[in-house]
């Protein structure tokens, strides 16, 4: 193999494992954050809910307010952990949704004082993230499925890869260039040696 050659593909082996190295990094960062914030703005969200939801307000029309301002899923349960309210479920429904005290969250937060700060957390299928927050009146709990997050995290990631594709066509025609001056030289002294010998 010709020194040109070698060097091309030495500078294309190291930007190729840098580019692999920073879509890995920024993807996990990325999942990272996103899970953070989408779970600060459950536990606000999930406060505000709790703040307007005042005893002998229907609890189902409250949810579905709640819900279609958050684009969440806003479910508000009574001390014996039936739903009274649900953004995604019309009023009959709720009684099929059952005891929501089953819930490891739900009972935590059955089991505090209201006032405590939220509960968050994301369910063990990944499936979505919630807030709970104990209320006089029950539990408010706010959730949102991890699919919008992980499309989200696929576009971003797209986005990286394509740039790292078009970082990668750069540096071989960069990397092409360098090896051929800094190849010519070379060859040029050793020719000449051979010569000389």
């Amino acid at each position: 193999m010709r020194l040109a050659q070698r060097l091309l593909l030495g500078s294309l082996l190291v930007v190729g494992v840098l580019v692999v190295f920073v879509v890995v990094i920024s993807d996990r960062r990325l999942d990272a954050r996103l899970l953070l914030q989408a779970e600060n703005e459950l536990a606000r969200e999930s406060r505000l809910v709790a703040e307007s939801w005042i005893a002998g307000r229907d609890a189902d029309s409250l949810a579905d307010a709640w819900g279609a301002a958050f684009a969440r899923r806003v479910t508000l349960i009574d001390t014996a952990g039936n739903v009274l309210g649900d953004s995604e479920f019309e009023l009959p429904a709720l009684g099929l949704l059952g005891d929501q005290r089953l819930r490891p969250e739900v009972a935590l937060s059955l089991d505090e004082p209201p006032g405590v700060q939220p509960r968050v957390g994301v369910m063990q299928d990944r499936a979505e993230a919630f807030a709970v927050v104990r209320t006089p009146n029950g539990v408010v709990r706010v959730s949102v499925s991890l699919r919008r997050l992980d499309a989200i995290t696929r576009g971003a990631r797209q986005d990286v890869l394509f740039a790292g594709l078009i970082a990668l066509i750069i540096a071989a025609g960069l990397a092409y260039l360098f090896s051929r001056e800094v190849s010519r030289p070379i060859v040029e002294l050793r020719d000449v040696a051979r010569g000389l010998a």
